[in-house]
């Protein structure tokens, strides 16, 4: 058995040190300014505020499933209180500005063979939503 030396061992630091936020709070999070490396490629200017928690304004989301034999779809679930949180702005945002959310369920086992379709029809105005998926 030969000995162990301290060059045999290499530990490579990880290349991100900046700190994963998870939270369902917006204000956890600090609003983007384009410079960070998640938000480098995206158009904040496009994004209409969004980003910034705007406040929702119209009429509200409209959606609607078809859905097969093994699949069931709920419009108005309620909130998870188990939810872990999200990593960005965006989300916890839309979180904090909804009362249900849209709920698909597979059941286990279930052999579906055909797409299922989800439509969402908003007013063209800020809207936040969420349709959780679940399988199995």
């Amino acid at each position: 058995m030969s000995a162990v030396t301290e060059h045999e061992v290499s530990l490579v630091p990880p290349a991100d040190h900046s700190p994963t936020i998870i939270s369902l709070d917006v204000t956890d999070f600090p609003v983007p300014t384009g410079r960070e490396e998640e938000w480098r490629f995206t158009p904040l200017k496009r994004l209409g505020g969004l980003h910034e928690a705007v406040t929702p304004s119209g009429s509200a989301l409209a959606i609607e499933a078809v859905v097969t034999d093994g699949v069931t779809f709920d419009a108005n679930a309620v909130k998870s209180a188990e939810r872990r949180g999200f990593t960005d702005r965006v989300s916890a945002a839309a979180w904090g500005e909804i009362s249900t959310v849209a709920s698909v369920n597979i059941a286990a086992n279930a052999q579906v063979a055909t797409a299922q379709m989800v439509t969402i029809t908003g007013s063209g105005a800020h809207q936040y939503g969420q349709i959780d998926v679940t399988a199995g």
